[in-house]
This record gives C-alpha cells, structure tokens and sequence, in this order.
C-alpha cells in the first residue's frame, strides 16, 4: 500500500543484489507492473470492490476506476518527485523510474486526469474524500519523515479510498466503521512489515480476529489479513518481495474475499 500506504500501504526494503544473469521479458514485466505502482493500484481496486459487497452492492465502475488510477497516479507522482532521495532505500524501483522517466510522466498526468474525472462525474462527497487522499499523498514526501506519524496517515489514506469511497455512493451503507476496524489491522501490518515481522504478524492476525467476531456481512475481509499473515511468514527483505507479495497479499486478500 506503499504511499496511501507509502498511499503503498508500503514499507520500504532492501534490494537483493544483482547477479548478473540477464532477466527474462517475463521478469521484466513483472517489474514494469511492481515498479510502475500499477500493482499497488490494483490492490486499491480491489479492496474498493470487497467493501462494495460488505455494503450489499456491487462494485461501481466509477469508484474502483477512482481507487486505481487516483492510487497510481500520487503514487506515480511520488516516485517522480522523490527520486534521489529514494536511490538509497530502493535502488532497484529508482532505477526503473530513472530509465522510464518520461513515460511515467505520461502515466502520471493520465492517471490524475482519469481520477479527477471519475470524481467529479460521482459526486461532491466522493470529491471530498478524494481531495482529503490527494492531499496526503502530495504531502507525503514531508510527512515521512515523521517515523511516529507516518503509518497512520498511512493507513488512514487507505481506508478513506477502500471504505469511505464506497460507502459515499452506497445510500443503504451499514458496518463502514466494521469495516474499516478488520481492515486498519492488516494495513498496519503491511507497514510495519520491513520493521518488525512480530508485531506484522500480532496485527494481520488481530485482524482476523477481528473478523471473526464483527457481523456477517463484514467477516470476508479477513481474507485480507489472512493473506497478509500468509506473504509474512516467507518474509525476505528485498524491494520485489515487499512490492510484489506484501502489496499482493490486500489483492489476493479482497478478492478471496468477493468469492466468500
């Protein structure tokens, strides 16, 4: 979740160390979509869609179009900005970024276009909150820097685009506050993932505890800190770990959740 949760839910990681052997199209795709952010993005659409069916609904195009590309383009925007500073804590996302500058730039400005649009054609509650996000995400190269704050800023940023957006369109919506309790923990966890993975663990699995003891309706989105407890257990501090398998895990974790 990287800059919601960064609005990665994220945690930054060492890079493993380059072996010299030339890497397949395969793997370099793979790259393209951890590093490009559309990874983390789809993590957002996903939890959008899960908390739709925790609210009786199905998914709306316009808000899960909003989570992704409004995710991936202040995550973009991010990467951008903060270049040389993160050349230390991830050499292997900068390089990316350095090699695809001007096409992440392009994706930036068309991601922002694509969200603000999807905002504006919903509502003035869903431009609210996507402004309150917005603001965080541009202001996250500031609060970062604040170690105590960032996570719940963090984690904050997340729930607003998971919960909060779908519950602005759902007239009938009930449990948000459920909701939002089973979901804080696994994205704390997945934070708190590259600094310690006792206190990862204890979270993802608060979360699923509490899961087990909120309504019916909300007790699938365990399915998040489930997977999230699942990606920790085979923890490696490396970039694509944390990218590809934390990150994945919200994905993998709300979609096994539309499926209960």
């Amino acid at each position: 979740m990287s800059n919601a949760a960064d609005v990665r839910m994220p945690a930054l990681r060492e890079s493993t160390p380059s072996t010299g052997v030339p890497r397949s199209p395969i793997a370099h795709a793979i790259d393209a979509l951890l590093f490009s952010s559309a990874w983390v993005a789809l993590a957002a659409a996903s939890l959008s869609a899960a908390c739709f069916r925790v609210f009786g609904a199905a998914p709306r195009a316009s808000i899960l179009a909003l989570a992704f590309f409004g995710t991936l383009a202040v995550y973009t925007i991010d990467r951008l900005r903060d270049l040389e500073r993160d050349r230390v804590t991830a050499p292997l996302r900068s390089a990316f970024v350095a090699q695809h500058r001007r096409a992440l730039t392009a994706i930036a400005i068309a991601a922002a276009v694509a969200s603000a649009f999807c905002a504006l054609s919903v509502g003035p509650r869903v431009i609210a909150i996507s402004g309150v996000v917005l603001t965080l995400g541009l202001l996250h190269r500031r609060l970062k820097r604040l170690s105590l704050l960032k996570p719940i800023y963090l984690v904050f940023a997340w729930l607003a685009v998971a919960v909060a957006l779908p519950a602005a369109v759902v007239p009938s919506a009930a449990n948000e506050g459920f909701a939002a309790l089973v979901l804080a923990p696994a994205l704390f966890a997945n934070v708190a993932a590259s600094r310690s993975l006792v206190a990862a663990g204890a979270l993802a699995l608060l979360g699923l505890a509490l899961a087990g003891v909120a309504p019916v309706a909300v007790r699938p989105l365990g399915a998040v800190a489930l997977a999230t407890f699942v990606a920790l257990l085979r923890f490696r501090r490396t970039e694509r770990f944390g990218l590809g398998i934390i990150d994945g895990a919200l994905t993998v974790g709300a979609l096994a959740s539309l499926l209960v």
